[in-house]
């Protein structure tokens, strides 16, 4: 039996990517003020109470249409797992956003493909394509603490 998987899904998957997309594009530096110290965000002038808000509507809506996708069970595992595993190879916070964004798509992607070809719940399909992705970054950085020289790290 094959997995039917409406169109829909694809759409909502887009549009928290986007939702990210923006905020890393447009607000990134105000954003990272205010997550990495917020009272000396208050202290420049920033409105952290506004861009507070702002942090709040992207994570219901990458909540919301994560539930969709694959359920309130799975839904941590979906949002930590890309995350850690760009803290694996990446080194600074920007680049830690990007690449986890990458990975989460191409997770959700591989996964639904997965799914549809072998049949499997999508939800749980996308969860395991993000653990063995997390598995391959942990090799990588493990190979890359160990091969490179410590000043390079």
């Amino acid at each position: 039996m094959c997995a039917t998987f409406p169109v829909y899904d694809w759409t909502r998957e887009v549009v928290g990517e986007r939702a990210d997309a923006y905020e890393i594009t447009y607000i990134y530096n105000r954003v990272f003020a205010i997550t990495f110290d917020e009272a000396f965000a208050q202290a420049v002038g920033l409105p952290v109470g506004r861009y507070n808000l702002v942090i709040a509507i992207m994570v219901a809506l990458v909540i919301v249409v994560g539930m969709n996708l694959v359920g309130a069970l799975l839904l941590s595992a979906l949002v930590v797992f890309p995350a850690l595993s760009a803290m694996r190879v990446c080194r600074t916070f920007k680049a830690v956003t990007i690449f986890a964004a990458v990975i989460g798509v191409l997770c959700a992607m591989v996964g639904m493909l997965v799914s549809i070809v072998l049949g499997t719940p999508v939800g749980s399909t996308i969860v395991v394509m993000d653990a063995l992705a997390y598995a391959a970054f942990c090799l990588v950085g493990w190979l890359k603490r160990r091969c490179m020289p410590r000043s390079m790290t």
